[in-house]
């Protein structure tokens, strides 16, 4: 008798008080109240505009078909993985911020990826007379530079490092491993073609030359438009600003 009273004290009182503990509620944040304009930015990447569009066009799905009260809103859950995919981030940390649970911050992110993953086909390079005209009006607008479809860059996005058959192809020119990222955007900053299938060490010119861009660019000869670049595209597509520029028109082409 005296050990079964030993052995429920030591596990089953346990097991009792963890069945019997009071739930614990955070104080959530609210944002899109706390912070101004320049403030959401820093912290999401976007702006209030663009927050509030990937909102509404996510609420659909994540409202929550309950009559309980902590059920989170679907403006917290897109402000938390926005929040992650901007910045990154320990899950631990990104729910200390918003003041939830790291296993709710896990499952927001997961869910609010999916949803993008499927809503937001967005990113169309300009083809159709039309669309070319419009991006080009916005370039010559901004700066008065004519023919431009768009401003093309590439960016090393740092991962995790790779198994050791493949690792020296992620190593990237800045010594660490790396996936190079091709991006292309508009006059209005909207992405309009994405490459993100290369490894880090792969060169720009490379990437740009296997890609359906470069293919379309080369089939063109030029006649639909120019892509202004920082450097390594081939010249025969793209203009990058003079090393030394001496006149003040070289001055403004740059």
């Amino acid at each position: 008798m005296a050990s079964y009273l030993f052995v429920h004290a030591m596990f089953g009182g346990k097991n009792d008080c963890k069945k019997n503990a009071e739930r614990i509620y955070r104080n959530r944040t609210a944002p899109l109240d706390l912070f101004d304009d320049a403030e959401l930015v820093n912290r999401y990447r976007l702006s209030r505009r663009a927050i509030q569009e990937v909102i509404e066009l996510c609420r659909p799905e994540l409202e929550r078909a309950t009559q309980r009260s902590r059920a989170l809103n679907p403006d917290l859950q897109v402000l938390i993985t926005l929040r992650y995919l901007g910045k990154g981030g320990f899950q631990s940390e990104l729910a200390d911020l918003h003041g939830v649970s790291q296993p709710t911050v896990s499952r927001a992110i997961g869910t609010t990826v999916d949803i993008l993953s499927r809503k937001l086909d967005r990113i169309r390079f300009p083809k159709d007379a039309t669309s070319q005209r419009e991006v080009k009006q916005v370039f010559h607008a901004l700066a008065g530079f004519p023919n431009v479809l768009g401003c093309i860059d590439g960016t090393l996005i740092a991962i995790v490092r790779p198994q050791a058959c493949e690792e020296a192809a992620y190593v990237c020119r800045k010594g660490f491993h790396a996936v190079n990222i091709q991006a292309i955007c508009d006059g209005d900053l909207r992405f309009t073609n994405v490459v993100c299938r290369w490894p880090g060490a792969t060169h720009d010119s490379y990437i740009f030359n296997n890609s359906t861009i470069g293919s379309y660019l080369e089939e063109s000869g030029g006649r639909n438009g120019w892509l202004l670049e920082i450097q390594d595209m081939p010249a025969d597509h793209g203009w990058s600003p003079l090393s030394h520029p001496q006149t003040q028109g070289e001055e403004r082409f740059n």
